[in-house]
This record gives structure tokens, sequence and C-alpha cells, in this order.
């Protein structure tokens, strides 16, 4: 071989080194939304587009994401066997973290109660795990608070998403 192929060769191989590096080096995060909504018995528009929102900005932040769907919950004992039946999917898939996002809907005195509005959402809370020891590491929880006209719409749900996303990071990335 010449020294130009050997060259070529050898660049090749420290690209393919250094890609399984980053890419073994990367944390698995699993969630699961579960959304409360005394109106209705259906995943809402509006929490799809959190679940994307959230799946979208841990991919792009360098996690391996998966997520549990998106299921509708009547109380705190339903809200745990779902919890931790996805933080055992979580386990079985070798994640590192698993987040439980408990979404708030009161549609009683919406303009419109199906369509993706943020004024819908009364707010969302969330618990962290370490999913090797189950340990819940952090929790947290966010209102919108009363809603800007202008916001009151997907891209508001999805600006709202974003900042817990980001929350949820943050709260990762100091452990």
């Amino acid at each position: 071989m010449g020294k130009i192929c050997k060259n070529k060769l050898m660049v090749l191989y420290t690209c393919i080194l250094f890609f399984a590096m980053h890419s073994a080096a990367a944390s698995a995060i699993s969630f699961q939304i579960i959304q409360h909504d005394p109106a209705q018995e259906e995943v809402r528009s509006s929490s799809y587009v959190m679940e994307g929102v959230f799946f979208d900005y841990f991919f792009e932040k360098g996690f391996i994401v998966t997520n549990s769907p998106t299921a509708v919950s009547s109380g705190s004992a339903e809200d745990k066997v779902i919890c931790y039946g996805a933080l055992d999917d979580a386990r079985l898939g070798g994640c590192d973290y698993f987040v439980a996002f408990v979404m708030d809907y009161d549609t009683a005195l919406s303009k419109n109660p199906q369509a993706v509005l943020l004024s819908n959402i009364t707010g969302c809370s969330w618990e962290i795990f370490d999913v090797r020891s189950g340990n819940k590491i952090d929790s947290g929880s966010r209102s919108p608070g009363t809603v800007d006209a202008k916001k009151d719409n997907k891209d508001g749900v999805s600006g709202f998403s974003k900042v817990i996303a980001q929350l949820v990071e943050r709260s990762i990335a100091s452990r």
C-alpha cells in the first residue's frame, strides 16, 4: 500500500473510533407523560405536542431517547402504577434516566376545549429517576400562569414544553 492509502485508512479508523466512543458515551433517557383531565378520557393533542417536543429536545442534546405511550390517569394511585411500569420498561431497555411527566388540564372555562391551547394546561410536574437504583433524584413543576393571547396556541404549548425539558436536562446534567 502506498503512503496516501495508509493515511486515508488511518483517518478512516480514527473517525470510526471517534464516533464509536461518542455513541457509547451517550446517556439513555426514557419518559412517560401521564395526563390528568377531568373532562376527557382520551389523550389530548396538547399531550402529543409535548411528547414530540420532549423527544426532540433530549435527542438534540445527545441522549438516546425512548418513551412509553402517553396515558390518561384518574389519580395518584393510577399514576404510580403507570409510572413504575414505565420505570421497569426503562430498566429493561437499559436506560440511565426515567422522567415521569404529569400534565394537568382544566378546560371548564376554555374557549375551545379540544384545541391545542396553552391556557387548557394548568401545569406540569415531573419526577426524575435513576433507572439503575430506582431512586428519585429530582422533581419539579411548572405552570404556564396567565397566558398571553399570542402564545395560546400550539407554539405556546411547544415553548412551555421546551422550558420544562430544559429544566429536566439541567437537573440531569448536574448529577
